[in-house]
């Protein structure tokens, strides 16, 4: 995988749930290295979808957007993670 091909994945990768996930995307890039990959806001500028990439990796950060997903600052037993696994070709 190369960053000249934005729309392929990594076989592996994580989403994360944060409270103010545009504050998020900056202080992931500025503190450790990530690069915006996708980011697609509605019309009233709320962040709905985004990407970053680290080397080989990638995740996706996005807002709280269910009563089962939850920012780390919310946790109270909710999922702060997830993870997508991109299988190969006639493993599914």
């Amino acid at each position: 995988m190369t960053v000249d091909d934005p729309f392929k994945h990594s076989t592996l990768g994580s989403g994360i749930f944060y409270k103010n996930p545009r504050a998020a995307l900056i202080w992931l890039e500025k503190a450790f290295g990530f690069e915006p990959s996708m980011v697609v806001g509605d019309a009233d500028g709320r962040l709905v979808h985004s990407e970053m990439r680290f080397g080989d990796g990638y995740i996706i950060v996005d807002a709280e957007w269910a009563d089962h997903v939850a920012s780390p600052a919310s946790v109270a037993g909710k999922n702060t993670q997830s993870v997508g696994l991109c299988a190969p070709q006639g493993r599914h």
